[in-house]
């Protein structure tokens, strides 16, 4: 990979990790209070909406996607005029699905609801039903940026909706609950944050398609070359959307089936229904909250490297494909096993020093966030498994294996939360075992089609290894630390020493390569000096 095309993918993926960690502070920062305020009842309406929201949005969650990776192959091309008409022909067509998906969420929110946990969610999913209509408009822009190697627009706006939606949904929570009115207004109320978040992101992404240093990035592509007529665009753009959008369809609506499976079967051994509501609503908004933290992270590499690999396989550049991928999935282990093993081993501190309302709720979920601490690592290898095979143009294959993981999960959940003696625990099973399985199809295919080497030693063993010892310091250090000062200071003080002795670990063991280094800001300065203190491979 030559250092060039390593700086590009650097910068975007940088740019996309740090605005994703950003809005992921902020979510928790709007989680916790709503959660506190509204109760896991309440929650178990909002996180129902979120559910039957992402079925009918996967189609606009794939646009950045598709976009994106049609758009660098046509710059890549010097197809300026196709590269023009790839996103004029998105913009119309899928700001007209956006349209019916809203209308679809209005008219049968309370059919929905009836389906989840209670009918009572359906005000929550009215609330969110103009989001659908609005992040097809986002991400059609999102999706053109991305592709012309700007991943600014999509970091800047994606950190304002997260700020809107905490200011607003937030206030809006407070005002209902002072209001007097009942949990499933409260949560509506809430989650209408979600939609005026995403109003100002397309407040801000039109006009800045306009700015001059937008047209800059247009003008620079040869206003000429060859280009297909928008019929064939639409087709080659839907051939992209339709795998990518079923892939995420599989993962939601896997997300929906959990949400109904995990409520009956929890009714099965006993539970009523407000009872297995409210299990849930915890299992959803205390563990899995903090699961979704790493691989929402790491799916920025994924972004990131995507339109750069597909502009390197679609002009036949294997050479640079396979350098990109190696370097893109070692640093996705080596960032995600230490999110991993903290969670897993501080799951207790963290939980107990996040969310302070319901300390009895917050200790049940602890051993489900254990378990779904490990199952963070296998998501972060399995997003960015996926982003590899859309690169190289492998679209169908992520749908068999989400589709394959998604039947493992299910069955597991379906069998062991329908054991008394496992319950709820089960669903994290069934989660670590999903993935897991994923991982074993995508990284396959990967080996065999694009050329991965894989390094057992120095991409596997070596962070696996720093991470064991990172989870041994953990739990000793936080021991060590607790009686004087307190279990939410030495959970702090704990994950920063251990931070840095995960750090160290990697360092003696020579676990970085100047490869990797590449895909990391000031990354050619940091290998040169770790080569001089022979800590470098």
């Amino acid at each position: 990979m030559s250092e060039s095309t390593a700086k590009s993918v650097a910068r975007g993926a940088f740019v996309l990790l740090l605005s994703n960690f950003i809005v992921k502070i902020i979510g928790i920062c709007y989680k916790i209070p709503l959660t506190d305020m509204i109760g896991p009842l309440g929650m178990s309406y909002f996180h129902s909406a979120f559910e039957v929201q992402q079925i009918l949005l996967t189609f606009s969650l794939s646009l950045p996607v598709a976009v994106s990776k049609l758009v660098a192959e046509s710059a890549s091309l010097g197809r300026g005029t196709e590269v023009r008409r790839i996103f004029r022909v998105t913009l119309l067509s899928f700001s007209l699905i956006g349209i019916l998906g809203t209308a679809i969420l209005i008219l049968g929110a309370p059919v929905f609801a009836a389906a989840t946990v209670s009918v009572k969610a359906q005000y929550s999913i009215i609330a969110l039903a103009p989001s659908l209509f609005l992040y097809a408009i986002a991400a059609t822009f999102r999706g053109m940026y991305q592709g012309l190697g700007n991943m600014i627009p999509t970091a800047a706006t994606q950190i304002t909706e997260a700020v809107a939606k905490l200011f607003f949904g937030v206030l809006i929570a407070d005002r209902c609950i002072k209001a007097g009115l009942s949990d499933e207004f409260v949560a509506a109320g809430a989650i209408s944050g979600t939609t005026i978040g995403i109003v100002f992101s397309v407040l801000i992404l039109i006009p800045l398609y306009f700015l001059p240093i937008s047209r800059r990035r247009m003008t620079a592509i040869p206003a000429g070359g060859e280009s297909a007529p928008a019929g064939k665009l639409l087709r080659r753009l839907l051939g992209v959307a339709i795998p990518v959008t079923a892939s995420s369809f599989i993962v939601n609506l896997t997300s929906f089936l959990d949400l109904f499976c995990i409520s009956n079967r929890l009714q099965f051994i006993g539970m009523s229904e407000d009872a297995a509501a409210t299990v849930y609503g915890g299992y959803k908004s205390y563990a899995q909250l903090l699961f979704n933290l790493p691989p929402s992270l790491i799916a920025s590499i994924g972004l990131g490297i995507l339109p750069a690999i597909a502009a390197a396989h679609v002009t036949g550049k294997a050479e640079k494909r396979s350098g990109i991928i190696n370097s893109a999935l070692r640093v996705t282990i080596l960032f995600a096993m230490p999110c991993a093993v903290g969670l897993a081993v501080l799951a207790d501190p963290i939980l107990h020093m996040l969310f302070t309302a319901n300390p009895a709720e917050v200790s049940a979920a602890v051993p489900l966030m254990r378990t779904l601490g490990i199952a963070s690592l296998f998501a972060c290898i399995a997003s960015v498994t996926t982003s590899c095979l859309q690169g190289i143009n492998r679209l169908r294959l992520p749908l068999v294996s989400l589709a394959i993981g998604a039947s493992v999960k299910l069955i597991c959940n379906f069998i062991l939360v329908g054991i008394p003696a496992i319950g709820i625990h089960g669903a994290p099973i069934g989660t670590n075992l999903c993935y897991i399985t994923i991982i074993a199809i995508n990284g396959t295919v990967l080996i065999r089609k694009a050329g991965l080497h894989l390094q057992l030693i120095q991409t596997v063993l070596k962070p696996l290894g720093a991470g064991i010892a990172m989870g041994a310091f953990c739990h000793c250090f936080y021991r060590a630390i607790v009686g004087p000062l307190g279990s939410s200071a030495a959970c702090l003080v704990t994950i920063f020493c251990a931070a840095l002795f995960y750090l160290a670990v990697l360092l003696l063991l020579r676990a970085f390569t100047e490869e990797d280094l590449a895909l990391l800001p000031k990354g050619r300065r940091l290998a040169a000096l770790l080569r001089r203190a022979k800590l470098l491979k």
